[in-house]
């Protein structure tokens, strides 16, 4: 986690996919306010990348379905399967198959 943490921005795309790792991470070992805040610092360097392309669209996409994993009420099999349709609905979304698999 350190090594991920102290990693720059010269290549853009390894930036991208260690910050994916750190949510993964924060999610395993329920850091909710760390995973909080990582979320919202990864959300807002997307939005600042111009040089991203297509990746910013994959991207922004799972921070908000992160956003979405990490409040949800998993006695509610509504909003389960409603967060599971989303996220299946997504042809290219960075860790589809880890997200899927956090729902069941």
């Amino acid at each position: 986690m350190e090594l991920l943490l102290k990693l720059t921005d010269k290549d853009l795309l390894l930036l991208l996919s260690a910050k994916t790792l750190l949510c993964k991470i924060y999610h395993e070992l329920e850091e909710w306010r760390v995973l909080e805040n990582h979320l919202h610092s990864f959300g807002l360097y997307i939005r600042r990348q111009k040089s991203i392309g297509y990746h910013k669209q994959n991207y922004t996409n799972f921070v908000r379905c992160m956003k979405k994993l990490s409040g949800l009420n998993f006695y509610d099999s509504g909003e389960v399967e409603q967060l599971k349709a989303e996220i299946e609905g997504f042809t290219i979304l960075p860790e589809k198959r880890w997200l899927l698999g956090k729902l069941g």
